[in-house]
């Protein structure tokens, strides 16, 4: 399956307006994309209150080391990764805040994963 991976915090309002976008886009396309998100420079609590409070249900894991961050080249957030079946990434994106500005990337992403 094709994966979006994001960089998120607690403290980070673009990350608030692009969580449920990206909830809308797993629950669209579930047998064909997997949406993780990554907690960056965050506190395990804040990080987890601020997914339980967006209702997010796909995968959210916690960088205890910011070794993912460092891994993608994260240095700000929010910061969304594309990324094909074959673990290529594709896309990046910083600030998704529309869905506009997620449908082009996610568009181009399972049209080249069908």
């Amino acid at each position: 399956r094709a994966v979006v991976l994001t960089f998120f915090a607690s403290w980070c309002h673009p990350c608030e307006e692009e969580m449920p976008l990206l909830e809308a886009a797993s629950e669209e396309s579930p047998d064909d994309l997997q949406v993780v998100a990554v907690s960056y420079e965050d506190l395990r609590r804040d990080s987890e209150s601020f997914v339980e409070r967006l209702g997010v249900t796909f995968p959210a894991a916690f960088d205890t080391d910011g070794d993912v961050a460092e891994a993608y080249g994260v240095r700000g957030i929010p910061q969304t990764f594309f990324i094909d079946a074959e673990g290529v990434v594709q896309d990046r994106v910083f600030g998704i805040t529309s869905k506009p500005a997620l449908d082009e990337p996610l568009d181009e992403l399972l049209a080249g994963s069908s």
